[in-house]
């Protein structure tokens, strides 16, 4: 093997390497776009007593950098899937389907996002605002337990159409 011969095999081995390099960085680069723009959804409840009134928050916030393009979304009770029987927004359904008379509970404000809505980073959709007749202390678990029956499933795809479901 003459000289020119093992100049030429290591010329064409460093650029196999440099083409396998640069396609790598590549995939790098195109899965680190991708993973920058993703959404990451949150659910928080806010609970306020006064003598007044209980009142519960519930909203869905995008803490991620892309926004959430959502697809469906629904409630299930008791793991089943829920929908108003008699068309009535679902928040209000059930409310009255979980929630005995005697808690005097009344929906005070809702926002469920519609299907193609984006939800942007950084913003908050509240839910439902729940008010409810003054609650002492010993009340608020069996509350809780009642309301932890409900969750919330929200199906959305990010920016590159990678689909991914959120449940409370």
């Amino acid at each position: 093997m003459s000289n020119s011969d093992i100049i030429a095999t290591a010329s064409v081995v460093v650029a196999a390497l440099a083409f396998f390099t640069t396609a790598w960085q590549t995939w790098v680069a195109h899965k680190h776009s991708r993973l920058s723009v993703k959404p990451f959804l949150s659910w928080g409840t806010t609970r306020n007593n006064t003598h007044q009134a209980f009142e519960v928050i519930v909203a869905l916030s995008n803490f991620g950098v892309g926004p959430a393009i959502v697809r469906e979304r629904y409630f299930t009770l008791d793991g089943c899937h829920f929908e108003s029987p008699d068309g009535r927004s679902a928040v209000e359904a059930l409310v009255e389907k979980l929630l005995p008379d005697d808690w005097g509970c009344r929906v005070a404000g809702q926002g469920l996002p519609g299907e193609g809505t984006a939800i942007p980073p950084g913003a908050t959709i509240r839910i439902a605002r729940l008010l409810f007749r003054p609650v002492v202390f010993e009340e608020q678990g069996e509350l809780a337990r009642l309301m932890e029956r409900v969750r919330f499933v929200v199906v959305y795809d990010d920016l590159y159409d990678n689909r991914d479901v959120f449940r409370t």
